[in-house]
């Protein structure tokens, strides 16, 4: 048992604090009788072994319809990995979206097959073609619940059944990128609305009518939105449904640049935002319908924005190159961008694709040429290209939230507050995006609650998501249960607790 003084004295005064965390103390009694139970070894990190790429495919050839391809972490591609998997079986007609969420991975097409859903062995466990209109993107909310946006509005999907339960009353126009954070989603639809609705009661809660375009959601809950000639930073925390008249924005002149929906013909958008959410990225040329070559830059500590941060200019042969799809995202696990690129204009460019990978500073990482060629498309492009027309970039997520303190000792009669990261690890996820809960204590010693608070840690002041314990007179053992859900995967746990004198 190792005995922690923690860092930060509250109105009933200092406390001192155990875990019980020794590797063979597990026949170890205190001195009133109480086994001391270790904490748990931490699972270790499932690094990821590549990411995914969902692509339109060659409309009104090999079946008309979409496919997946997969990049290994040494950069070699494979291709039509989902049909490989599951012989006989198609996506839908023109893929743009694929998530991760939970034991699933989502594609969502236009038409056909609208919605695929597949373990992460890319096993197909459920296929619709009814999802309440042409299939846009999906979003999870909660262990059993997701979102579907379409062509006619936002259906509900419940993750259990696997299964579309009706839709958002409310909305009923074409809407695109959603984001999940506190107990809200957020959409966008071609109207240029922002729309939030509550995720517990599927009641949209308010349709902010303005110039809205594409949203995306950094790790620390803030959501980034386009707004053709501005970047909208919205604070999801600072929420409160019972005010809704009072949604503070702060706004980033984007200069000559601008972030324009993808309405023309529906992707899901470029804009991206890096880990840490120092900067917003987007495609800085592109139109209504797609295209462009160069990446802007919203610095978002500095405002400042650099409209040409990075050019794709041109293959090998000197052909010029353009964006295709979503055009980047972040790779969640390296902080790269990860681009999808073609040769500019159509016809046989549409069968020379790259996956480019540069870092923050602009520096190509990696160059992969797509192959995957048919006896068609051979007459196109002689060097073994196909025609993907990319989609989107789908990164895993191989880690679930771990629960590892599995006993607490306190004092009768005081208050403590001790940070949540002393019984949670999530080491592929973001630790704002977890929803944690934590449960009464049972026996009537007390109670516990999860707050902000105050430590010192190495001479400075940090706040921290904490377990505030405040226990009563009484005196024994109980305990309190703790949940995690992040990114679909929940960890439940009860934990033991020693009040004592």
């Amino acid at each position: 048992m190792i005995k922690i003084p923690y860092l930060k004295a509250f109105s009933l005064g200092l406390l001192t604090l155990s875990f019980a965390c020794s590797s063979d103390d597990t026949a170890t009694k205190n001195e009133d009788g109480f086994k001391l139970i270790p904490q748990d070894e931490i699972v270790p990190l499932i690094q990821p072994s590549g990411f995914y790429i969902a692509n339109e495919d060659w409309f009104g050839h090999d079946g008309s319809n979409g496919t997946l391809n997969f990049i290994d972490k040494n950069y070699k591609p494979f291709y039509r990995v989902f049909r490989e998997a599951n012989p006989g079986k198609r996506f839908g007609v023109t893929t743009q979206s694929a998530t991760t969420y939970g034991d699933y991975y989502y594609f969502v097409s236009k038409q056909g097959n609208r919605l695929v859903v597949t373990d992460k062995d890319l096993k197909e466990v459920k296929s619709l073609t009814d999802i309440g209109g042409d299939g846009r993107a999906f979003v999870g909310a909660t262990a059993s619940k997701g979102y579907i946006s379409t062509s006619g509005g936002i259906s509900i999907f419940n993750i259990n059944t696997l299964e579309v339960e009706g839709s958002i009353a409310g909305i009923a126009t074409e809407t695109g990128n959603m984001a999940v954070a506190n107990g809200l989603l957020f959409a966008v639809t071609n109207k240029k609305e922002l729309h939030i609705i509550d995720v517990e009661t599927d009641k949209l809660l308010i349709s902010l009518q303005d110039n809205y375009t594409q949203l995306t959601l950094d790790n620390n809950g803030i959501l980034w939105l386009g707004h053709d000639k501005e970047i909208k930073r919205l604070d999801t925390k600072t929420i409160d449904k019972n005010d809704l008249g009072n949604i503070n924005m702060t706004s980033y002149d984007l200069g000559i640049s601008s972030i324009k929906g993808q309405w023309g013909a529906w992707n899901a958008g470029s804009m991206t935002v890096s880990n840490d959410g120092e900067f917003v990225y987007w495609n800085s040329n592109g139109g209504s319908w797609n295209g462009g070559n160069k990446i802007a830059q919203l610095n978002t500590s500095t405002g400042v924005v650099n409209p040409e941060f990075y050019d794709l200019g041109h293959d090998s042969t000197e052909v010029k190159l353009a964006f295709y799809g979503s055009s980047m995202r972040i790779d969640p696990h390296t902080d790269n961008l990860v681009l999808t690129i073609k040769r500019e204009k159509f016809g046989s460019a549409g069968s020379y694709n790259w996956v480019r990978i540069i870092n923050q500073q602009g520096g190509i990482i990696q160059d992969i040429f797509l192959r995957g060629g048919t006896e068609e498309s051979s007459s196109y492009n002689p060097d073994g290209g196909y025609f993907w027309f990319p989609s989107q970039v789908l990164f895993e997520d191989n880690n679930a939230p771990q629960i590892f303190t599995n006993q607490v000792i306190l004092k009768s009669n005081k208050e403590f507050a001790i940070a949540l990261d002393q019984f949670l690890i999530d080491q592929d996820s973001p630790w704002e995006l977890i929803e944690k809960t934590a449960s009464n204590l049972s026996n009537d010693l007390g109670t516990v609650r999860i707050e902000n608070r105050e430590f010192t840690e190495n001479g400075k002041t940090v706040t921290k998501e904490s377990l505030v314990f405040t226990t009563n007179t009484k005196i024994g053992k109980a305990h309190f249960t703790l949940e995690a859900l992040s990114n679909g995967k929940v960890a439940k746990k009860d934990i033991e607790v020693w009040v004592r004198e």
